[in-house]
């Protein structure tokens, strides 16, 4: 895990009140409610919300990934050593030449045909994988469906899979914790970043608003997905989501940014102007139509 204060210190030092929030905001109650208030505070240093997101992690036992998290089939958590036996074998009879046998033999440990009780930081990373899975396949945040249980039983008997509270509660703020943190390292080493910004109304009717910051040769990255249904859609509202966004990633600054692009009603091209204002540096662009690029595809197909 990344560095700073011990996590329980962190918490401590914070108060019953947000002293962040003008004015300050009650944060004193069970569970998590005091980091996962300060991890989005508009007003709290960056120090403090990265903080806020090491104390969730800890919580969830969950710590920042060294490299893919993707598990690969053919490796498993405890990997089989291969070793090479020489056996000197002589023939029988007097013709038959003595000689050297080499067999690769693929030897691994007990674990896999003993039942044995789980660590509890064995049990955490079981859960953590537990969880991931229900999220890659968008499934209910629950793992006490009988017959996945029943397969569960059939293969660990003494692994009880997580509730649903512990799911939608300290794994998935864990998860986003551990997302939020290394997305914010692989900004910060990230050069030349063009800056997608949309707002748009999804079937529920919610006004949302989102960044996305891509670069080449690289995945891009979602910087903020804000609901922001009941305000009113001006330049100045998408100038401070925009601004609010950046700060939240560290990337306050801007230094790294070299494009902005948006669609092109009046109030985006209000927006554009007032960004480039605070950052003349970024060049500036609009997309085209969706309906527009389709017909030029159909006119090429002609």
């Amino acid at each position: 895990m990344a560095g700073g204060r011990p996590a329980e210190k962190f918490m401590e030092n914070q108060g019953e009140n947000c002293n962040y929030c003008d004015p300050p905001v009650t944060i004193e109650g069970r569970d998590q409610r005091p980091a996962v208030h300060l991890k989005d505070c508009a007003g709290a240093p960056s120090a403090v919300r990265q903080e806020a997101h090491r104390d969730l992690m800890d919580k969830g036992h969950v710590t920042i990934s060294s490299g893919p998290i993707l598990p690969n089939p053919g490796t498993p958590d405890i990997d089989a050593t291969s070793i090479t036996v020489a056996a000197s074998a002589a023939q029988p009879g007097p013709s038959g030449p003595a000689g050297t046998i080499d067999k690769k033999r693929k030897f691994g440990t007990l674990d896999g045909y003993v039942d044995k009780s789980m660590s509890e930081a064995y049990k955490a990373d079981a859960d953590l994988k537990c969880f991931r899975f229900i999220v890659h396949i968008n499934s209910a945040f629950l793992a006490h469906n009988p017959y996945l249980l029943a397969w569960i039983k059939a293969i660990r008997p003494t692994y009880d899979p997580p509730l649903r509270y512990v799911l939608s509660g300290k794994l998935l703020q864990a998860e986003n914790s551990r997302v939020h943190l290394e997305e914010v390292q692989r900004l910060r080493g990230t050069k030349r970043i063009t800056l997608l910004f949309d707002a748009w109304e999804d079937m529920l009717r919610r006004s949302l608003y989102g960044t996305v910051g891509a670069g080449v040769d690289a995945y891009p990255s979602l910087i903020s997905l804000d609901d922001m249904t009941g305000n009113h859609g001006s330049a100045d509202q998408y100038m401070s989501t925009i601004t609010g966004a950046l700060e939240k990633m560290d990337i306050g600054d801007a230094k790294n940014i070299i494009a902005l692009t948006t669609d092109n009603p009046n109030v985006m091209q209000s927006f554009r102007r007032k960004f480039q204002a605070k950052f003349p540096w970024v060049l500036l662009s609009k997309h085209l139509p969706a309906s527009f690029t389709a017909s030029i595809r159909s006119s090429a197909k002609l």
